[in-house]
């Protein structure tokens, strides 16, 4: 008896462990096998597009981070943090300082570079562009060390067999900022952005600012926690009027527009009357503070410095008046310590107007906020105003630490044990402020992605991925289990760090403990959620999204490391764009590069792949695979458009031909196999079937609406029909798909027809 089946992807790769639940709903979207497809909210899969190589790292040999700066979604930028640099790309690009025009390159060991009035420093790196006569040169990047004013050495490299310098030339410093972040502590830089600052936090390090003036003016400072403004200088008392034997104290402070902070008091000013006796005055002056709107002025009573009234010029009169001691002057105030010492914050982010820092070795469980509208300032008042600084810690039954603060309706704090809702009643004053426990799933240290109104984040051990939201219901914060179904993802490894790209697939780019991605779609309001493995010849280590220059989806950068021609090397790559037409300008090849101009036969610029054997796309045509040699390779033939990479293998086998048969029960263990297959496809090309990973492959033709075989195949849309040769079977049946073609592929559905 023949029965089909209908088949998507949208529950993604599913666990062994899920082999015999048919009657899970999600059995049927899921897939046994799902490597290097993306999963598309409709319940399609398409192949993951190619890396495209943009850069060598800082430094190859230690360890690199990427993380996104965001000023809108058209200022987007990555930062590569490295062994105490960084580093700036923007638009798919390393950024360089302004050009030197190189006037003569020696052929020598090492080469030497003529560029008048370079003014770069030994150790400086540089993007060579324009070369004539030597093209070898162009578009890499060399250290240099400096001859004299007008003269550099490339490092290292040889270029006696090199083409002769003729004309022409640039040298662009790559623009880079010394960092105090070792290469070992990357892993755990915490940061939060607002506008064109950028807050960075270590427990190793004191916190930070990451400022933004330009494309390539970028300054990283340790943050000064006082007032913006200073106290007023010169405070003098005089009594105006009378005499007496009491002694007066006065402070003054400075108020400035902006959020109406107050400066630290003044030292004491003071004098000798008797306010008692009617028609006495004191006169309290002091000198004009740059930016001051007002002054405000604090009388002493008993010790304590009350609020006795504000001036909006130099001088203020007291003939009497009684100080207000519940409203005293700001107290000095910074909780944190420098690099290396056990009170640096290790956690950052932003609510209601106020920077909030937690977690030092010192106090783990204590959260730190400035006061509001006033990021830097630590400040507060005894008693207490609602809009002093807040210091406070957690109380639970055991001190943990505070992993990260999420800014929801209210703040979240997730600890190693606890989730926490940080005022919960509304506004966080230090009066008011409290901590209600929500949850107890406890949190890694993978910072969580914010999609929505809903945060994802790994749990405790970081082999569980949950998502978290409130709801109205339960007047309460809490979630699902996302990786229940797929729990082989993060059976042997973890999340290390990842990204969320919104457009165009709304996927979550997740890197694996073990150089592995793994990618989660996820569409909270459709219950869509499904996993897929990906891999690369290398080590994913770092990730970063951010908006393309247009606005019009998000573009995934990668860290990967990988070893070329036997040498270890850090490569910046960006994920590129999935293109099925115009055909040529499909790019599935990783690390790559991708040229479009007159026909030629020669592939240069790939020094980066020297001595690998890579694949080519080229003018919408799979070609054989070539060696680079000396940063070239040679074609079979003139091409216009050509890519040139690492091959990348795609794998798709969805889960187990299973079923009830009413009265005559379940088809599990029962002989069964594959008759056909119906794949309903999208503009794809180059796949291959068999009904077992392991089985035979046979290449799935395309088909041909007005087949010209003078031109590359067109890729085809609608449904193929595949017979596949197969034994009966009563174990797991399931048609396998495989590609390794550098071509489109878009499967929507896919339906076996098997015989029981």
């Amino acid at each position: 008896m023949a029965k089909k089946t209908y088949k998507a992807f949208s529950a993604g790769e599913l666990s062994p462990d899920m082999y015999g639940r048919y009657d899970v709903d999600k059995y049927g979207t899921g897939c046994m096998i799902m490597k290097n497809w993306v999963i598309m909210a409709q319940g399609g899969a398409y192949k993951r597009p190619g890396t495209r190589f943009v850069s060598q790292a800082g430094n190859e040999a230690k360890a690199v981070r990427i993380i996104p700066f965001e000023f809108s979604t058209i200022q987007a930028y990555v930062l590569e943090f490295g062994d105490k640099y960084m580093r700036v790309y923007r638009n798919g690009s390393l950024l360089l300082e302004a050009d030197k025009n190189i006037t003569a390159i020696t052929n020598a060991s090492p080469a030497e570079v003529t560029a008048a009035t370079h003014g770069y420093s030994t150790g400086d790196e540089v993007y060579l562009s324009g070369i004539g006569g030597m093209n070898e040169l162009n578009g890499r990047q060399f250290k240099v060390t400096v001859i004299n004013a007008n003269t550099f050495t490339l490092d290292g490299l040889d270029s006696t067999a090199y083409g002769a310098y003729t004309t022409g030339g640039a040298a662009g410093k790559i623009y880079e900022i010394t960092t105090p972040y070792n290469a070992e502590d990357l892993g755990l830089l915490y940061y939060a952005q607002t506008a064109d600052i950028m807050t960075l936090c270590h427990p190793n390090y004191a916190p930070r600012e990451l400022t933004r003036t330009g494309h390539t003016a970028w300054t990283i400072s340790s943050i000064t926690f006082a007032p913006k403004v200073t106290a007023p200088t010169g405070v003098s008392a005089s009594n105006a009027v009378g005499t007496g034997t009491t002694t007066y104290k006065y402070k003054v402070t400075a108020v400035i527009e902006e959020n109406y902070e107050e400066s630290l008091p003044s030292s004491v000013a003071s004098t000798t009357n008797n306010l008692t006796v009617s028609g006495n005055k004191n006169t309290v002056s002091w000198s004009t503070k740059a930016g001051a709107i007002k002054y405000n002025i604090y009388k002493e009573k008993s010790g304590v410095y009350g609020y006795a009234g504000s001036s909006e010029t130099t001088s203020f009169t007291d003939d009497n008046i009684l100080s207000d001691v519940s409203d005293t002057p700001p107290r000095v105030g910074n909780p944190f310590g420098a690099d290396g010492s056990d009170d640096c914050p290790a956690v950052v982010t932003f609510q209601q107007q106020r920077r909030v820092f937690a977690s030092t070795k010192r106090k783990p469980d204590t959260i730190f906020m400035s006061k509001a509208g006033s990021y830097g300032n630590m400040t507060t008042s005894l008693p207490s105003k609602n809009d002093d600084a807040i210091t406070f810690a957690i109380a639970s039954g055991q001190v943990n630490s505070i992993r990260h603060l999420i800014p929801f309706r209210t703040l979240l704090a997730m600890t190693t044990s606890q989730e926490w809702n940080i005022g919960s009643e509304g506004v966080l004053a230090p009066t008011t402020v409290d901590a209600v426990p929500e949850t107890n799933y406890g949190s890694s240290s993978v910072r969580p992605i914010m999609i929505g109104n809903t945060a994802i984040f790994a749990a405790r051990y970081g082999k569980r991925i949950r998502d978290y939201s409130y709801t109205f219901e339960s007047d309460g914060y809490d979630g699902n289990d996302l990786s229940v179904l797929s729990r082989h993802i993060l059976k042997d490894k973890e999340v290390k760090e990842w990204d969320f790209a919104q457009e165009p697939d709304d996927v979550i780019w997740a890197v694996m403990s073990d150089g592995t991605l793994a990618t989660l779609t996820y569409l909270r309001e459709h219950r869509v959620w499904g996993w897929a493995r990906h891999e690369t010849a290398g080590q994913v280590e770092s990730v970063a999204c951010i908006p393309d220059e247009d606005g019009r989806k998000d573009v995934v950068y990668f860290v990967v490391k990988r070893t070329i021609d036997g040498v270890d090397h850090r490569y910046i790559e960006v994920l590129e764009e999935y293109i099925d037409d115009p055909m040529e300008d499909a790019y599935f090849l990783d690390c790559g590069l991708s040229r479009t101009g007159a026909p030629t036969d020669t592939v240069g610029g790939l020094w980066h792949l020297e001595g690998e054997s890579v694949a080519i796309y080229a003018d919408g045509n799979v070609l054989a695979n070539e060696t680079v040699m000396n940063g070239t390779i040679t074609l079979d033939s003139d091409y216009s458009t050509i890519s040139v990479g690492l091959g990348v293998d795609y794998e798709l086998q969805p889960m187990a031909t299973e079923s009830d048969q009413g009265e005559q029960g379940s088809t599990r263990g029962d002989p069964k196999r594959i008759k056909l297959v119906y794949i309903e496809v999208h503009r794809t090309r180059g796949l291959f079937s068999a009904q077992r990973k392991g089985d035979p492959l046979n290449e799935i033709p395309p088909k041909f609406l007005d087949g010209d075989l003078a031109n590359p195949i067109e890729p085809y849309t609608g449904i193929l029909e595949v017979a596949v040769d197969t034994s009966w079977d009563a174990e797991y049946v399931a048609p396998y798909i495989y590609c390794n073609y550098p071509v489109p592929s878009k499967i929507l559905t896919l339906t076996p027809v098997y015989e029981t």
